[in-house]
């Protein structure tokens, strides 16, 4: 293994490979979400995505992001997706080299990676010059698997930016930025784009105020002078990071986060998609102390990356409360009302 590691195109990297084989009879499969299974299964998959990543990077010329996350899934579970220079998803057409490469024999390792990179652009220096950015949600398999992320881009001659534990928008955030791929005029408009997670709060931040005022809403009278928002975090990311962002927003936003912190118990019983699929509450709340007068309650996944608001609405003059979803559909068409006013105030279509 060692002698065919030698005679490789990227003999680094097809040694790096040797060290990590995949799981017997386990087929990698790259979709919308990245890859996602047991944690224990996808040591493999993530060191030669940190791989591809770095190939990415350096045909493009721009940074790249790779997210360690499952997202929705149990804590057992990991998953990673990449994210392209735009800070969007990954380009279809990598995909399906995602789960080539994924899939390759040990042996074929660095033919595959030669495939990608071209002609006279292979070897363990094929990518000097070319940035990762690698995040990482909560879970406990999380700080290994981005670990063998880096060892992957390092193994082509890539560089690593640690962002950290963050939420996926973060990340989608750190790429975009670091690429200066937003509008100038939009960027200029809310304060320009810091390519870090200061920068994404900041941004957040200036950009809810400006929608306020936009609206001709009093930022001070924004917040609900009854009930509150209570702010399910499934246990993951959006725990601290919702803090932050009330932090920050001060007197014209305000929430409460439940399920905030226990990494243990990821969108187990709570979370976006516990409530969505199950028409239930999540864990941490109840009829008998939430179902006051303006309260509502917004539930994220373990990344962060998903949302869903329902609340328990009082029966007018009777006790008790029902409970109440408001899913996509309803978001979507809450949005299209709400943004269709200030349209037509300023004298644009809705």
């Amino acid at each position: 293994m060692a002698a065919a590691a030698a005679s490789s195109p990227f003999p680094a990297a097809s040694k790096l490979a040797a060290a990590h084989p995949p799981p017997e009879g386990v087929k990698y499969a790259y979709g919308t979400a990245g890859f996602r299974m047991r944690a224990e299964l996808l040591d493999a998959a993530v060191v030669r995505m940190g791989m591809l990543a770095a190939l990415r990077a350096k045909q493009t010329g721009k940074a790249v992001g790779v997210m360690v996350t499952a997202s929705h899934n149990p804590v057992a579970d990991n998953g990673l997706k990449m994210v392209d220079p735009s800070g969007g998803m990954l380009a279809a057409s990598w995909e399906v080299l995602a789960a080539k490469l994924a899939n390759a024999g040990i042996a074929d390792v660095g033919a595959e990676l030669a495939a990608v990179a071209g002609e006279g652009a292979c070897g363990d220096a094929a990518c000097e010059g070319a940035v990762v950015i690698v995040g990482r949600d909560t879970r406990p398999s999380s700080p290994a698997l981005a670990d063998l992320v880096a060892a992957g881009v390092a193994s082509v001659g890539g560089s690593v930016l640690d962002g950290g534990v963050v939420s996926t928008p973060q990340l989608h955030y750190l790429v975009g930025a670091s690429n200066a791929t937003a509008r100038a005029c939009e960027s200029a408009r809310l304060g320009g784009l810091r390519p870090d997670v200061d920068g994404y709060f900041a941004r957040l931040a200036t950009s809810y105020k400006a929608c306020l005022a936009a609206a001709a809403v009093d930022a001070a009278a924004a917040a609900p002078e009854q009930g509150t928002t209570i702010i399910d975090a499934a246990d993951g990311v959006g725990g601290p990071q919702a803090a932050r962002t009330a932090s920050d927003l001060a007197g014209a936003l305000s929430w409460e986060v439940r399920n905030a912190g226990d990494s243990a118990s990821l969108n187990d019983g709570c979370g976006a998609e516990f409530v969505q699929k199950g028409r239930t509450p999540p864990r941490g709340v109840d009829a008998a102390s939430d179902a006051l007068p303006g309260s509502r309650i917004c539930s994220l996944d373990g990344d962060a990356d998903r949302v869903v608001f329902h609340a328990f609405v009082p029966a007018e003059g009777e006790a008790g409360a029902s409970w109440e979803l408001v899913d996509g559909d309803k978001l979507a068409a809450l949005l299209a009302v709400t943004v269709g006013a200030p349209l037509k105030r300023a004298g644009g279509e809705a």
